[in-house]
């Protein structure tokens, strides 16, 4: 919380200005006066309107104070002298002009008009207070001017005023935002700002999140929309944009530990195992490290087991709705009729398997990874950040296991044709192939 102007206050400084003259002419018709001296007597208070401001709860005005003495003799008679005394000053609601002679006031006259208020005369030596309504839409530092003569017992007394209005104070409060979890989403509206007024917040979620809702402090909902108006209070506040993962419409993988592993000469950052592997390999052929055999472009919907059932119908739809493994023994080998290419595109592709914030490789991405082994076969491939095993695969024909042990095949979400492209390897060598959609391969899923 801290005190500052209002925000339409500007940045340039005023003085509180008195310039007097003497009025020459007389005050009783038929009056002559002689040898009229004027003598001001200033102040020397200035008010800058831009840093001072007036404080609703406990109010200090910020007064201008001038004096004029003004001496004079008629004809035969002696010299005559008085004081009169001005101050000005603004409320929040009104100009307040405050008028005093040692002679006592017979009048007020603001740009030649009357602005008397009492009846008769003045007293002398007393202060005359009278009030002018502010407008409705005034602001700090807008200026009052005018000429001001005062009438009574010897010649008037006449000043210039100049004053700029002093602005309010206002207390403005902070306003920090949140995001949980920490990186699911940005916000906007996180400011300083007066009790009352209304703030634009703003929440977007990130890839794989999706927005719940605004909490206080206390985990109270505020609003359940993403975007709204806040109205301030009077008080420091935090608000908190909560998200949550976004859940897939098709079954994913839920069950595989997400360790992170990263490739240091082609930077991208990897998942330590395969699908469905309890572990990161131990060595090229460690059966606990071979884990699932994907179809390519179907989810995580148990048909991936290497024991799961097999059925022969294609399947019309990108969800088959059962766990067997789908056979195609006849061109063009897929498990879906009519094929679609659309499947597995990016972390938020369809049937995408990968635990969120990920997804299956590019062909490109594969082959940056070969190429950085070692050497281009399964020893390189294990010896890989990757720690790839010889984990085999899956025939669409007939849905038997074949090569584990000794060659391993990893899908790619990129199409070739009527066919998908994977990236294989044995111990004479690696190679990137168009393989069949229904051959079970393994998945090794990259960070998005």
């Amino acid at each position: 919380m801290k005190i500052g102007k209002i925000i339409f206050i500007v940045s340039s400084i005023f003085s509180c200005l008195i310039i007097w003259q003497s009025c020459q002419k007389d005050e009783e018709p038929g009056t002559l006066y002689k040898d009229v001296e004027t003598m001001q007597l200033k102040s020397g208070i200035v008010f800058d309107c831009s840093t001072f401001c007036i404080d609703p709860d406990d109010p200090e005005y910020f007064v201008g104070h001038d004096q004029l003495v003004v001496g004079w003799a008629r004809p035969g008679n002696n010299k005559f002298s008085k004081k009169i005394e001005i101050k000005y000053y603004n409320t929040l609601t009104h100009f307040v002009l405050k008028v005093m002679s040692s002679n006592g006031i017979a009048d007020v006259l603001m740009d030649d008009v009357s602005v008397k208020n009492f009846e008769g005369t003045v007293p002398p030596d007393t202060w005359q207070e009278i009030t002018f309504p502010l407008a409705e839409d005034w602001e700090a530092c807008d200026t009052w001017a005018f000429e001001l003569e005062v009438t009574g017992f010897g010649p008037p007394a006449c000043f210039e005023v100049e004053y700029n209005l002093i602005g309010e104070c206002v207390v403005y409060y902070t306003l920090d935002l949140a995001v949980y979890p920490e990186g699911a989403g940005t916000v906007t509206g996180a400011g300083e700002y007066k009790e009352g007024e209304e703030v634009d917040l703003t929440a977007t979620a990130n890839e794989d999140y999706v927005f719940v809702n605004w909490t206080n402090e206390d985990g109270d909902e505020i609003s359940p929309d993403a975007n709204f108006k806040y109205t301030m209070p009077a008080e420091d506040h935090i608000l908190t944009a909560n998200f949550e993962e976004e859940v897939s419409d098709w079954p994913i993988d839920t069950e595989t530990e997400v360790v992170e592993v990263i490739n240091s000469t082609t930077g991208k950052i990897w998942m330590d195992r395969n699908l469905g592997a309890s572990r990161a390999a131990t060595s090229s052929t460690d059966v606990d490290a071979f884990g699932d055999l994907y179809q390519w472009g179907r989810a995580a919907d148990g048909h991936q087991n290497r024991t799961s059932g097999t059925t022969f119908p294609l399947s019309n739809s990108d969800t088959p709705g059962h766990e067997n493994f789908i056979l195609a023994p006849n061109f063009p080998y897929d498990w879906r009729n009519p094929p679609n290419d659309n499947l597995w595109q990016g972390v938020n592709g369809t049937n995408n398997p990968c635990p969120p914030g990920y997804r299956l490789p590019t062909d490109a991405e594969w082959d940056a990874e070969r190429q950085s082994w070692s050497s281009n076969n399964a020893s390189g491939a294990f010896t890989s950040p990757l720690k790839l095993p010889v984990a085999g695969y899956r025939l669409a024909t007939d849905g038997s296991l074949d090569h584990v042990g000794s060659q391993g095949y990893y899908w790619s979400g990129t199409v070739g044709g009527s066919y998908s492209r994977s990236m294989g390897f044995d111990s004479f060598g690696a190679v990137m192939s168009s393989d069949n959609r229904a051959d079970g391969n393994s998945v090794r899923c990259i960070k998005d």
